[in-house]
């Protein structure tokens, strides 16, 4: 568009003609020749002129658009402003011959240091908000290489869009019009979108797997094993790798006591579970660790669990019989309940203030002041229904907790279905496992067990379950099953599952607390109920009633399954770490717009001479 402005010098040219000169002479022949001679000199001067006017407007505007000679790069630079991005993500952490991914960074960045002049205009970032808001400073010529010292592995690291954004605003902030991001990276594959500007990439990695193991979903949990439950931490360890990881030291920590060790080992891609028996003799909450030992990425080696733990639990169990079925009071035992049969009709809420649990089974009427104090019960109520359940228990069903009974079926259904969302059925798994002797429910939702036919266990409210099924008919083979006894421990004991909350690194947190206590024991002031935790570890808090509870803070191992990338964005630039000074030439090549305007600048002065010789020839 701006070569059409080369066009107006020939305008002017055309339109700007000059009429000769009237001369008188004595002499027609003298006269002739004298005007044809100026009129050819004159041509040419008007020529040349028309020329170095083009010219100095078609290279005016090529230089404004930077050209560069491809191939060719240039050791020197103009001002320039700089951004270097450290990632620090939890993957740079891999080490290898006592060196880690981000130490190898850390002297990329040095190394690029050195090349900056006092005129260039540098900032050092990370992939840590934190760090940024108070290190990310813009210098003049060289950073100061201690900040470097400062970096630290962060496990919540900030999303690469958005870093990128933020880091080309500001450099387009300083007014520089040559602008360069420096990305030192072990290039972990990521979902990246940013296309604004070219992004430099160095990479860092020592190889393309890297045989990491890691640590995961450590909890405490009721394990069925010999015929009875017994307390327990589990935990994943997960091989990352594609070969056989051998004599793995796995550690149990709780209450910072080193309480149990094991040895494991894994095959290529392979997942174990591990169990640490339990011995606990004190109540209350607990916290703690799983431990792994590897060298090469140590950060996911550490899954952080807390639980709250209760001795002694008791029981009521609302009903019309005198005795209940024995797979039920072996479940309340093998849970540690002690248990009491109510089967008046009469009853107050103050009767029920010391039990942990309430179970209604087979009681046909459901009175007022039972109605009363089942409702305002605190903690879990078990539900479980039977063939002969009576309209008035229908009625308080469905008021209750909309649930709708419809016909019943004594049939063996497979059970198809566990609610993979629930603290009570997350981790349970689709067997061989059958029911019978249950009613089908007409439209209610929150069903955690189901089969083809129906729901079989409903969370009807916070703390209010329905067990769809008659315990008390032999044949029914839920009972005898492995999966009921830990489904009733978990149902029981709600409260302390609920209790023990686990979460992920930068997950929003609702707790209901003032203040908080970090895995460091310092102790921060919340001024809303919302919460982002930064670091792993076990966090406690006092709730309203001022009780002290523990929750814990684990990695979302996303980088732990190390995936190089291979596919990159179409404005990233991959160099090598060999890179020498040319790493920083304006472009692409050798910048040949200084030359350009030098040469525009001599047209202007050949110009002036050209118009200078014209209008002294016209004189003449």
């Amino acid at each position: 568009m701006f070569s059409l402005l080369a066009i107006l010098p020939i305008l002017i040219h055309l339109f700007s003609k000059k009429k000769p000169v009237k001369v008188v002479f004595s002499s027609i022949k003298f006269i002739v020749e004298s005007q044809s001679s100026k009129k050819r000199k004159f041509n040419l001067l008007n020529l040349i002129l028309l020329i170095i006017r083009i010219l100095i407007i078609l290279l005016f505007f090529f230089a404004l658009s930077r050209p560069a000679i491809k191939g060719l790069k240039s050791k020197n630079h103009s001002k320039t402003a700089v951004a270097i991005i450290i990632d620090n993500s939890y993957s740079m952490n891999y080490s290898k011959n006592g060196s880690t991914d981000l130490e190898k960074a850390k002297i990329v960045a040095t190394k690029l240091n050195g090349f900056f002049k006092k005129n260039d205009l540098v900032a050092v970032y990370t992939r840590s908000e934190k760090w940024n808001n108070f290190n990310s400073i813009t210098y003049s010529g060289t950073f100061p290489v201690k900040i470097l010292e400062s970096i630290k592995i962060t496990p919540s690291a900030e999303n690469l869009d958005a870093l990128f954004n933020k880091v080309n605003f500001e450099l387009k902030d300083t007014g520089y019009s040559n602008r360069k991001i420096f990305f030192i990276s072990d290039l972990q594959k990521e979902k990246i979108s940013f296309d604004k500007c070219k992004i430099n990439v160095i990479p860092i990695y020592q190889q393309s797997e890297k045989n990491n193991l890691s640590c995961e979903k450590a909890k405490y949990e009721m394990v069925w094993k010999n015929n009875a439950l017994h307390p327990m931490i589990t935990s994943e360890v997960k091989n990352y790798s594609s070969q056989k990881q051998n004599d793995i030291v796995c550690e149990l920590i709780l209450d910072g006591v080193k309480i149990s060790e094991k040895i494991v080992s894994l095959d290529r891609k392979q997942v174990k579970k591990i169990f640490f028996p339990l011995s606990i003799n004190k109540e209350g909450f607990h916290k703690g660790f799983v431990l792994i030992h590897d060298e090469r990425l140590d950060f996911d080696n550490k899954s952080y669990y807390s639980f709250q733990y209760k001795i002694h639990h008791q029981a009521v169990i609302i009903t019309d019989n005198t005795k209940i079925p024995i797979p039920l009071t072996s479940a309340l035992i093998s849970s540690g309940f002690t248990f009491q049969i109510l089967n008046s009709n009469t009853v107050n809420k103050e009767d029920f203030q010391n039990y942990d649990l309430l179970v209604i089974y087979k009681k046909s009427q459901i009175t007022p002041s039972i109605e009363m104090a089942v409702n305002s019960f605190k903690h879990n109520i078990l539900i479980i229904s039977d063939k002969n359940i009576s309209q008035d228990f229908k009625t308080f069903m469905n008021q209750n907790y909309q649930v709708e009974f419809s016909n019943f079926i004594d049939s063996k259904i497979q059970i198809t279905r566990f609610d993979k969302y629930s603290q009570i059925t997350s981790d349970l798994k689709i067997g061989s496992d059958f029911v019978s002797d249950f009613r089908v429910i007409k439209s209610h939702k929150n069903e955690l067990i189901s089969t083809p036919e129906g729901g079989i266990l409903f969370k009807l409210k916070k703390r209010r379950f329905l067990l769809n099924t008659d315990i008390g008919i032999n044949k029914n083979e839920f009972w005898k099953s492995q999966i009921f006894p830990i489904i009733f421990n978990r149902i029981a004991l709600n409260d302390e599952i609920s209790d023990t909350k686990n979460f992920q690194i930068n997950e929003k947190i609702r707790l209901s607390f003032q203040s908080i206590t970090l895995p460091d024991n310092k102790k921060i002031e919340m001024n809303n109920d919302e919460f982002y935790p930064e670091r792993i570890g076990n966090y406690s808090y006092e709730n309203k009633e001022g009780e002290k509870k523990y929750f814990s803070v684990n990695l979302n191992y996303e980088e732990s399954n190390y995936q190089k990338e291979t596919k990159y964005p179409s404005n990233f630039q991959i160099i090598s770490p060999k890179f020498d000074a040319s790493i920083l030439a304006d472009n692409d090549g050798l910048e040949i717009w200084r030359w350009i305007f030098i040469l525009v600048l001599l047209l202007l002065i050949l110009e002036t001479i050209v118009v200078l010789t014209a209008q002294k020839e016209i004189k003449d």
